[in-house]
């Protein structure tokens, strides 16, 4: 906020300096124009219906935050030209939406507050009318209002005791506490309760209150007299008839106290639910207001914030465009300096490769001159004189340089012309040195050669090699300046090449920024249209577009609507006649097929067999007796068939019975059977352990026994086989006789006799 007040301050001195200036020239000049956030006439117009001069001015501004908000210290939309306007422009659209803001959270407290209060006037209103209801003894319900969490928030954090579903903990130490606490307030209420004479004769004399309450006194019952239930009408004194009397009179005018009272309490409902109602009514027709106006004041700040993200947008593609600017700015100055280091390298090279130059062809003039000068020198040896040039031009071969450590061999492609060569073009000194001396051997000298003129030979020859080394290194050195100058060269032409092209680069990035700046976007605000183009691409493009007014457009669509409705009025008719073609042709058809089966029917009755049935129910007069007495018939008939059949279902059930019985008596045989099965079996093999005890001397003597105990248990197996078919044989006759008692649908499949 006092970054907002501080340019609203220097905003503010520099109006009133413009001010200043305008009136000076004002004379000479016609009416200035308004400043950007200047006041303009009409502005303080009361709030209402836009005229057209408002809604003229705020769709020039691109919002309607001026209609809640006004402030004079912002600049026009097309007067934002400069960085610093764009970030005075967007710090003050800020504080106008903070300020909207905060002018709706203020009208939104003070809604609140008055729900609040409201909320309360309707509780007390609601006690009273709760205490009339019952009264009244009404079934009415009561509206009771209240605040919602989404209002007060801090409601959220407040757990009520119905929300606590599980018991609460209380340690052994709180319980004793609470017992304590309880035992003590006990002990004070008991002690309170002591026979006090105020209490107990504000008891006996007024029910134990001060004041009497009006309306329990207008409800309770009268008491009658002693005598009014006791004593017969007739036996009653005067006396007492004038106080039976009296009390129905006092009985009806109590009564209409009460119809009064009724009537009363029901009119004070009325307005007190009436109040209720209007309350509610006032508070939701304010609070829609204040959701209008919300909705209203929403689009205004949407709109403000739209502002905020175009000109931050502006504002950051202007920091791009100054931070490339800068950027530019500072390699053009490093290629300017690399073409001026570059320059400078040239001129000494260049320098230097002319001294090379001349010394190289002094020296090469020398070396000639010493060619030149051999044959002079040795005059006297006429015999020798093309055998000592042969020898004086000969020249040590297949000594090359030995390799050369890398310590000591450059890189070719170092700036310095003068560093060593590469090893490939260096003669090891040592093997040159070598090769010298096995050439200088007098050995080589040619056959007859003085020996003194040898030497000099040798010495002439040695100079002349010394003389050409010279020179290929002088060359060498002259062909790597010059190598080396032409690179430079060739650097110094690139950076002037950059340079201009970095110049070209500013030049369009200044010229892009001056149109950005010139070319800003406008918030406009426009009536609702609707837009009929294709946007199937990310950005929809407008060039092709036309702007045409709703009038148009609605007219053509008017016109197309009459032109539609008059083409469905012919479609219908022509519905309609084809729905009556059709009809006529379903008639015609109808009546077809009815021709068709009279002719049927007519050929089945004249093919007809008259029978005696037939001829008996034609001369039959009353067809509805004969019919009666078929049906008594088929009554007798079907009474018939329902005795028979429970006859013989009484018959299929005794039958079940002593078949259950005789299946009761087999299986108890059959079980008994079993157990003498098994003593037999223990019996066996008792006598079988015998038998084996006693070894071949009884085999004789009991082999009649033990034939007798095979064929006995021959027997018994025999008899067992029978009683288990027997058994079977009954249980099959039990399935048939219960399947033959209960019904069995068409689905059914009998199961199958193996079940058994």
């Amino acid at each position: 906020m006092a970054e907002v007040e501080l340019l609203k301050s220097l905003l503010t001195a520099e109006l009133v300096e413009m001010e200043g200036r305008l009136q000076l020239v004002s004379a000479t000049t016609p009416g200035p124009s308004p400043m950007p956030g200047e006041q303009v006439d009409g502005e303080d117009e009361p709030d209402g219906a836009d005229t057209e001069g408002d809604v003229e001015l705020f769709s020039i501004e691109g919002s309607r935050a001026s209609q809640y908000v006004k402030d004079p210290m912002l600049f026009d939309q097309l007067s934002l030209n400069s960085a610093q306007r764009l970030k005075t422009q967007l710090v003050l659209l800020m504080s106008r939406i903070d300020e909207m803001k905060k002018n709706f959270n203020k009208e939104f407290e003070e809604v609140l507050a008055q729900k609040e209060a409201e909320v309360s006037r309707t509780r007390e209103r609601n006690q009273r009318m709760a205490k009339i209801i019952q009264d009244l003894e009404l079934n009415d319900t009561l509206y009771e209002p209240k605040m919602s969490a989404e209002e007060r928030p801090e409601l959220l954090l407040k757990v009520e005791e119905e929300e606590i579903s599980a018991d609460r903990y209380v340690s052994p130490e709180e319980q004793a506490r609470l017992d304590e606490q309880n035992h003590l307030e006990e002990v004070r209420r008991l002690a309170e309760m002591g026979d006090k004479p105020r209490d107990r004769a504000l008891d006996m004399m007024m029910a134990g209150r001060l004041e009497a309450d009006a309306e329990e006194e207008l409800f309770k019952d009268l008491e009658p007299p002693d005598f009014i239930g006791h004593k017969p009408t007739e036996a009653w004194t005067e006396e007492e008839q004038k106080e039976a009397k009296e009390f129905e009179k006092h009985k009806v005018a109590l009564e209409e106290e009460r119809i009064k009272y009724k009537k009363a309490l029901e009119v004070e409902l009325r307005k007190l639910q009436g109040s209720v109602s209007e309350a509610c009514v006032a508070f939701d027709e304010k609070l829609e207001k204040l959701h209008q106006w919300k909705i209203q004041l929403q689009k205004a700040i949407d709109q403000e914030e739209l502002k905020v993200i175009r000109l931050s947008s502006l504002l950051f593609v202007s920091n791009e465009l100054s931070h490339e600017e800068q950027q530019l700015g500072e390699k053009l100055s490093d290629k300017k300096a690399e073409r001026t280091s570059h320059n400078n390298l040239v001129k000494i090279l260049a320098r230097s490769a002319d001294e090379m130059k001349s010394r190289y062809e002094s020296m090469v003039q020398d070396d000639k001159a010493l060619d030149r000068n051999f044959k002079k020198d040795f005059n006297d040896q006429e015999a020798y004189v093309d055998a000592l040039y042969r020898a004086y031009r000969k020249r040590p071969r297949g000594h090359r340089a030995k390799a050369v450590p890398d310590a000591l061999v450059p890189d070719s492609t170092a700036p310095n012309p003068f560093a060593m060569r590469p090893s490939s073009a260096v003669l090891s000194p040592q093997g040159l040195q070598e090769a010298i001396q096995e050439m200088d051997n007098p050995s080589t000298a040619p056959a007859g050669l003085d020996l003194a003129v040898w030497e000099r030979v040798v010495a002439a020859r040695r100079q002349k090699i010394n003389s050409e080394q010279q020179v290929r290194q002088m060359g060498l050195q002259l062909a790597e300046v010059n190598a080396f100058l032409k690179r430079t060269q060739r650097l110094e032409d690139q950076c002037t090449v950059d340079i201009e092209k970095l110049l070209t680069d500013l030049k369009q990035l200044r010229d892009e920024r001056e149109r950005y700046y010139l070319n800003i976007q406008v918030q406009l605000l426009l009536k609702q249209g609707q837009v009929e183009v294709n946007t199937s691409g990310f950005v929809p493009s407008y060039q092709d577009c036309i702007l045409i007014n709703r009038g148009v457009v609605e007219g053509l669509n008017k016109d197309i609507k009459a032109l539609g409705e008059a083409k469905v009025a012919t479609m219908n008719s022509s519905i309609q006649n084809k729905k009556g073609i059709y009809h006529l042709e379903w008639e015609s058809r109808k009546l077809k097929m009815e021709e068709q089966d009279l002719k049927t029917k007519l050929h089945e009755i004249q093919l007809l067999r008259v029978t005696r049935k037939l001829q008996q129910h034609l001369l039959e007069d009353n067809t509805q007796n004969c019919q009666q007495k078929e049906i008594s018939i088929f009554e007798e008939t079907l009474r018939k068939n329902e005795e028979t059949h429970t006859h013989r279902l009484d018959e299929i059930r005794r039958r079940l019975e002593r078949v259950q019985l005789q299946l009761k008596s087999k299986t108890d045989e059959n079980k008994q059977l079993y157990l003498q099965l098994q003593d037999l079996q223990v019996a066996v093999a008792e006598r079988q352990m015998i038998q084996d005890v006693d070894g071949l001397q009884k085999q004789d003597s009991s082999a009649k026994a033990r034939m007798a105990e095979i064929v006995e248990r021959k027997r018994l197996l025999t008899q067992a086989k029978s009683l288990a078919q027997e058994l079977k044989a009954l249980q099959r006759e039990h399935e048939k006789i219960r399947r033959r008692n209960f019904p069995q649908l068409p689905g059914d499949v009998p199961q199958a006799a193996s079940t058994y």
